[in-house]
Formats: C-alpha cells, structure tokens, sequence
C-alpha cells in the first residue's frame, strides 16, 4: 500500500481515540514505537514531538495522529500536510475548506497565529534535504514583524506565499498565504518582491461582478460575484467567484518574468487549454469593465 493510498483510506481522527482504541492498541501504537525508536509511545499526545520531522518517524506520526499534528487545521505549525506527507485526504480536503473561507476575508492573521507558522518553518528548514538559512532567518523574523516580514521577505517572502522552494530540488510545504493573506497579495497588490501601488488597481478592494448578454451555454454565470484570491506569480490579482469554482485571471502565462495578454474566466488556475471565456487585455492590474468575452 502506498502512502497517498494509505491517507485515502484513513480518517482524520487520532488512531487512539474512542472510536479506534483497538486498532491503536493492535497496530498503531507497535508501528510508532517501531519507527521513533521509542518504547514509552502509549498515546497520541506522545507523538506530538515528531510531528514535524522529515522522514520515516514524522511520516508515521502524521498518519496515526492526524488531529494531534495539525493536518487538518490551515493555522497549525505543521508544514508538511500533504497527503505524501503522511496526513489522511480527509484532512486535506477538511483543511482547505477552513482555508477557502478565511482566505476571503483578505485580513492578515494577528501575530500568535504568524508565530504557529514561524516556529513550523524553523523547524522544518533546518531538516536535513530542507534547509534553508533565508527562509529560516524569514521565520525568525515573523516571530517578532508578524506578517509584515513576509511581505518586505522577497524571494523568501514569495517561497513562502506559493509554498515551495527551489533548493538542491524543489521542495513543497504549507504556504503562508491562510495566515497572511495581504502579505501574499490578496488585495491584489502582489507577491512579496513585486509589490506595486494599490492605486493602480482599485478594483480588486471591493471585488467584481459579471453581467451582461450572455450566449445560451453560459447564462449561468451572469451576476456571478468574485472575491479577491491573492496573485499569480506575475504578480497579476487573482479574482475567485463567491461559490469557490471559478477563477478570473490575467495569463496565459502567469509565471514570474512573464506578461499575460488576456483576462480568463476558467474553473482552473493558469491552464490556458481548458477556460470557459477570456478578454484581450495586457492590463493585468483589474480585468477591462466592459468587452466582449
């Protein structure tokens, strides 16, 4: 069994509580002791050290104690809450629910929350495959500056808003982007390093609206409602439609160093061979108030 099949099968609970006690008691508890190399492992709350850690020990603990790791909660200190990582797909679907939800708020979170975040990353980018000094020494510095380190972080800023890193290889880990959302860009200023002046794009403070004469397949989406949703990586705002599937984005390229040419209503994120409409425009800033889409 693999692990993304393994975290298809379990559910996100603890495999100590109530409901689980005997296959903890037959199973769990023996394969922790086994891979911690520690014999006093008798519950969950004893797992909660490894949690964090990269490799066999981390992985495990992730597995059998979902709930006590943080895999289900966006404001967790755990950065590797992926499936791969160990955590059940119920937790990650649980997780991004929460997440989408707050994310339309486009409110940075106050500094307790950032300190949770701060103190997941010291300790994962000092791990053997994930160190980092830039993004350990960004994370030392959202103990104190909160999510203003973030947005003034740079390239380590923006890492830490997309989730993921290029080091010997491409790592991936918990973006920052739930719990400083402005520092991401939400309010379409941009991500950290290509920060640009909200006056310039109005539009994203109070979201969008369409409407108008739509052709037959499409009538569904007039009066749709978007929400600010953070940037790609050009730095272009992201708009999402109040019911979560459908985004409105400025491509096709939305890579850092590229221009996009049009503004794209699809229900995927810069896949410019799958889009339900667009509009030409090299305006990335707000899409254009009236055209022909």
């Amino acid at each position: 069994e693999t692990i993304v099949e393994a975290g298809a099968a379990r559910r996100c609970a603890d495999a100590d509580a109530d409901q689980g006690k005997d296959y903890w008691s037959n199973m769990g508890r023996g394969i922790l002791r086994m891979a911690a190399e520690n014999t006093t492992i008798d519950s969950c709350a004893d797992v909660a050290p490894y949690c964090t850690v990269v490799g066999l020990r981390g992985l495990r603990a992730r597995q059998w104690c979902p709930t006590t790791c943080g895999c289900g909660e966006p404001f967790s200190g755990l950065l590797l809450d992926k499936v791969q990582n160990g955590c059940p797909s119920e937790c990650v679907q649980k997780r991004r629910g929460i997440a989408d939800r707050s994310a339309t708020k486009c409110q940075d979170q106050p500094l307790n929350l950032t300190m949770i975040y701060a103190k997941g990353a010291q300790a994962l980018f000092t791990q053997r495959g994930y160190i980092s000094e830039a993004l350990t020494s960004l994370a030392q510095r959202m103990e104190t500056e909160g999510c203003a380190a973030v947005a003034n972080g740079d390239v380590a800023g923006r890492d830490f808003c997309v989730g993921n890193s290029m080091l010997l290889t491409r790592i991936y880990f918990r973006p920052v982007k739930f719990v400083c959302p402005v520092a991401c860009g939400c309010d379409g200023s941009g991500l950290p390093g290509q920060k640009r002046d909200l006056s310039t794009v109005s539009a994203v403070e109070s979201g969008l609206r369409l409407s108008g004469d739509l052709c037959t397949g499409q009538v569904a989406l007039n009066d749709t409602k978007f929400a600010p949703h953070g940037a790609v990586g050009n730095g272009a705002p992201v708009f999402l439609s109040e019911e979560g599937d459908l985004y409105l984005y400025h491509g096709p390229q939305c890579e850092a160093g590229h221009s996009g040419i049009r503004w794209y209503l699809s229900p995927t994120l810069c896949n410019p061979g799958y889009y339900l409409a667009y509009a030409v425009s090299e305006d990335p800033t707000r899409p254009p108030a009236s055209d022909k889409w």
